[in-house]
């Protein structure tokens, strides 16, 4: 069974202290054919930066505030660090399967669009590899990952958002063995 899908991320809401400010919900939106709203998520946070936040070890991704990867199944998030300088906390990321079991050999396949925000690569666990993170330019970016018993993916840099700012992550996968997308909060 393959998985493809058409899926997009938009930031509809932003909670401002004198403190601080942390973009708190992100709508989910299914967009192949009729335009369904999936549900609403929530940024991970934590006082790490977001590339060490991934985890990275044994070529795979292990991450501390985030989803618990799992086999045959792939996750979206958005991670927030509350230690960052202002424009460098908001990631967006991305992890394919589990180390050390999952799919025997797949190969994951993701086109981003990114609207009205910039972007750029904190970390691919598939650098040595390859494949990885490709920027097409114009906000569009591919991600090729092919893995055996492990796990494969990255982090993005995205611009933090304001109170009146409206941008979206457009995405689409073609995810071969993988059984399950969860958008986690």
């Amino acid at each position: 069974m393959r998985l493809v899908l058409v899926l997009a991320f938009a930031m509809i809401l932003i909670i401002s202290s004198a403190a601080s400010a942390m973009p708190t919900l992100f709508d989910v939106w299914g967009v192949g054919g009729t335009v369904d709203h999936l549900g609403t998520i929530s940024t991970y946070s934590g006082n790490i930066d977001a590339a060490s936040n991934y985890n990275y070890y044994s070529y795979s991704g292990h991450p501390i505030n985030g989803p618990t990867p799992m086999g045959y199944q792939a996750f979206l998030w958005m991670y927030w660090d509350n230690t960052a300088a202002q424009g460098d906390r908001l990631s967006f990321n991305i992890i394919n399967d589990v180390d050390g079991g999952g799919s025997p050999n797949n190969i994951v396949h993701w086109d981003f669009r990114f609207h009205s925000t910039s972007y750029s690569v904190l970390l691919q666990d598939d650098s040595g590899e390859m494949g990885g993170f490709t920027d097409l330019g114009g906000g569009q970016m591919t991600g090729d990952f092919h893995y055996w018993y492990n796990t494969d993916g990255g982090v993005i840099s995205v611009d933090e958002p304001t109170c009146d700012s409206k941008w979206a992550i457009d995405f689409r996968g073609d995810l071969g063995d993988i059984e399950m997308l969860t958008v986690a909060s």
